[in-house]
């Protein structure tokens, strides 16, 4: 299985972010973490993406998951 890209965007508050960044730390696979409440060039990328909401996880710069979605993580992760 190639590496793959994976960004991680939260936002402070954010329950169902802590979930999903524990969820993927469990796993074992590297990420990047992007705090859009602490840093808004991370939420301009974000936007980019035409995305307007945390937890968002961003693979490979395509796939895209709004939301703590476990399925979807795991199909595209292939875990």
């Amino acid at each position: 299985m190639r590496h793959k890209h994976v960004s991680l965007y939260v936002s402070d508050n954010c329950e169902e972010c802590d979930q999903i960044m524990d969820y993927i730390s469990n796993l074992d696979i590297s990420f990047d973490v992007k705090n859009t409440t602490e840093d808004k060039c991370h939420l301009s990328e974000l936007q980019e993406h035409d995305i307007y909401i945390t937890p968002a996880v961003i693979i490979d710069n395509y796939y895209q998951i709004i939301g703590f979605n476990k399925d979807r993580i795991n199909q595209i992760l292939n875990v």
